[in-house]
This record gives structure tokens, sequence and C-alpha cells, in this order.
């Protein structure tokens, strides 16, 4: 398939979206889709220059989401999309950017992460024991969004039967700020 004939929001898309990445990588590595004010990169260092260079290329996602000045989603944002990305650390350019690493990171040193390690390595393999019993997985649904979602909610104490109500309540707040 051509890279044209995705819709990249589309639910099929988005279950497995690895032809769409193959298409992109093969037929147009830099593709702007129609009706965007950015553009889509897919070979790993093209990835590496854009967001090494800051003072050309922007990483919040929330404000190109929001172009135009209106306060109002781009149209660019599918109606089908129940949030507006979050407004965090990695979507950030300087100097936002070093402001809330430095706040984000001033608690997490060298011996925050060695304290974690055994509690990761019990996550990781409490789900790594799932899958193997299943013998297949998705990786985003088993470790991407799983390990570290129960990692939050042991720090704070939290019952980790409550991730999804987390992960809606950050959601609804998100797509409540935008109107």
């Amino acid at each position: 398939m051509r890279v044209t004939d995705f819709d990249p929001f589309s639910d099929s898309t988005i279950e497995s979206p690895y032809a769409f990445y193959e298409a992109l990588r093969e037929e147009a590595p830099t593709f702007k889709p129609k009706g965007a004010d950015c553009y889509y990169l897919s070979r790993y260092e093209d990835i590496k220059q854009v967001t090494m260079d800051p003072e050309r290329f922007s990483s919040n996602i929330v404000a190109i989401l929001l172009a135009g000045g209106s306060g109002r989603l781009s149209m660019f944002v599918p109606p089908h999309l129940p949030f507006a990305p979050p407004d965090v650390l990695a979507l950030q350019d300087p100097p936002i950017h070093r402001v809330q690493r430095k706040i984000a990171t001033a608690g997490l040193g060298k011996g925050f992460v060695q304290v974690l390690e055994p509690q990761v390595r019990a996550l990781v393999d409490e789900h790594m024991d799932a899958v193997l019993a299943a013998r297949e997985v998705d990786w985003m649904d088993a470790f991407a969004f799983q390990i570290p979602i129960a990692l939050t909610l042991d720090i704070l104490s939290l019952p980790r039967d409550d991730a999804m109500t987390v992960k809606g309540a950050q959601r609804l707040s998100l797509f409540q700020m935008v109107p």
C-alpha cells in the first residue's frame, strides 16, 4: 500500500501501524499529512537531527495542535480522539523543558533508581510470566503502558486496580483544558 492509502488515525492503523510505518520509511520519510501543520519523520537519522535542533523544530505537540491562536484544536486533530495530548516534559521545547526537567529529576538521583530496581524487576517478571503463558503479546499494552502506571501507583500507594481510572482522569482533564 502507498502511504497516502492510510488514515493514520483509523482504528486499523492504530491497532497495527506497522504497514503504515513501512510505507512512510519507503515512500515518504518526511511526510506532511493532508491538512496538517506538521510532518511525520520515520527514519532514525532524521528524527535525531530534528530533536537535536529545538531552535528550528518544536517538540511541543500541544502548541502544534492548538496552532492558530484560537485556543481550539486544529483541524488536524481527529474528532474521535477523546483527549488532547499531555503537556509533559518530553513534549516541551527549551526553556520550559529545562525547567520541567530540573523539577522532575530533582529527587530522582542514582540512589532513587537503585531503590526502585527490585520493584521494577518484579513488575517486569510478573508481566513476562503472563506474556510467556499467553505466547503472544502486544508489547505496548503489556509493558510500555502497564509497567510505568503500576510503578507510579505503587510509589503513590494507590491500588493498581485504579490504573484505568487514573489514566482516564488524566485524559479527561486534558480534554477539558482544550475548548
